[in-house]
């Protein structure tokens, strides 16, 4: 059950990302929607650009790492330390959605006449 509340969530709040698409049309004007399109789908593939090697830097501080057989293992309590980003990144969203981010109602703030 635990996995499967995981896995819930991480669905929804993956599926928040395509609402980020209407509300970059919402709050820009006509003129550059498409570029504000572009740059927020940007900012989700540089999201594995960022995290990918900042989890793996964390792992690599951690100081718990041994080698064997000419690899190098991690115990749990690295990936705790080295993922505790997502759960952060998650929780900043969500308080950016809740606080920062205004109702428009489907109606675009800049129109054009």
């Amino acid at each position: 059950w635990f996995m499967f509340l995981l896995l819930f969530g991480i669905g929804v709040a993956g599926a928040g990302q395509i609402l980020t698409f209407a509300l970059v049309r919402d709050i820009n004007r006509p003129a550059i929607t498409s570029t504000a399109v572009a740059l927020n789908n940007m900012g989700v593939v540089a999201g594995g650009v960022v995290f990918q090697p900042l989890v793996g830097f964390l792992l690599q501080i951690s100081d718990h790492s041994y080698v064997s057989s000419g690899a190098v293992v991690y115990p749990e309590s690295a990936y705790h330390f080295g993922l505790i980003m997502m759960p952060l990144c998650f929780l900043t969203g969500l308080f950016v959605s809740w606080f920062c981010i205004k109702e428009t109602h489907g109606k675009p703030r800049h129109l054009t006449l």
